[in-house]
């Protein structure tokens, strides 16, 4: 946690495990387990959150609702020994509609949708951004979405996922109001199965590249949204957002496997329109307003002066 800190890095506690019919339990070899579950959860919170860099507790993964009531026990006991920390758990693998069940149940709620299974053109990426809003559904937002983006081959047919696809995956999430995100995984499946260097080099170039890309737009990321283009078909999902400079920026993606055009009404005067990816002049102003084509399940990213 040392290192991980002063790097800037927060560390996130795995556990999902500790229940005393877990198989994994057994094998916890610190002496609170042996006095049971909530020893257990208290000696590891208060222990761990004696350093600055803990950002809470990963109490969830992809498991049924069943569960709830212990997880939301396992959340009061951590809750109480390391008090600022957050509980932070994920569904999916089909149990991603169970969503609602588990608000009262963590801190903090993700979903793992992995939609890259098919070769780059094959893939449904709009269910990331689906997946978001169940999400953000149910939570009533409330609460934090965390979502948790593919950076791993799921199948042989998908492989890995490419930049660009990162990249659409990471603004879906953003867009349909995501404040976190993570992605699967640096390790087990992830980066730490790429055999070749200069190939895993590559893939480790691909996310910084788009998380550097976010972080550069996280103060403007975190205001209040605000509506900048009224006027979206149906398959165009806008965000818009205002900097504190008084700059304006729309972000959007196409949620369809088809090419549409967004011809958009500006809710306030503008003088130019920049693309953010192209680094360049955008669509030109019209009237009170801007057309953008999209290409299947693009995103695209302007500021507005």
């Amino acid at each position: 946690m040392d290192e991980l800190s002063s790097r800037g890095i927060r560390y996130m506690q795995t556990v999902n495990f500790y229940y005393r019919d877990d198989p994994q339990y057994k094998e916890i070899d610190y002496p609170a387990a042996r006095e049971g579950e909530e020893a257990l959860n208290r000696w590891v919170a208060k222990t761990l959150s004696a350093h600055p860099g803990l950002a809470g507790f990963y109490t969830a993964d992809e498991r049924p609702a069943d569960i709830v009531p212990r997880v939301f026990a396992q959340h009061r006991a951590l809750a109480a020994a390391a008090p600022g920390t957050v509980t932070y758990a994920v569904l999916g693998d089909g149990l991603e509609r169970q969503a609602p069940l588990w608000r009262d149940a963590v801190d903090v709620m993700g979903l793992d949708p992995y939609p890259i299974v098919q070769p780059t053109g094959r893939n449904d990426l709009a269910m990331v951004g689906e997946w978001t809003r169940i999400g953000q559904d149910a939570v009533k937002g409330a609460r934090p979405v965390w979502m948790v983006i593919q950076y791993f081959p799921l199948t042989t047919a998908g492989g890995w996922p490419t930049g660009a696809e990162i990249k659409a995956m990471s603004w879906m999430s953003i867009i349909e109001g995501a404040r976190g995100l993570l992605y699967w995984s640096w390790g087990e499946k992830g980066l730490a199965w790429v055999k070749d260097p200069r190939e895993r080099e590559r893939k480790w170039a691909d996310l910084v590249k788009i998380t550097k890309e976010i972080h550069a737009l996280e103060p403007v990321l975190l205001a209040p949204d605000t509506t900048v283009v009224t006027g979206s078909p149906a398959a165009v999902r806008v965000l818009g957002k205002r900097g504190a400079d008084g700059a304006r920026y729309v972000f959007a993606y196409n949620t369809g496997a088809a090419p549409v055009t967004a011809t958009w009404t500006l809710a306030a005067p503008a003088t130019a329109v920049m693309d953010l990816d192209a680094q360049a002049a955008g669509p030109k102003i019209e009237g009170n307003g801007f057309a953008a084509s999209f290409g299947p399940y693009e995103v695209k990213r302007y500021l507005i002066r």
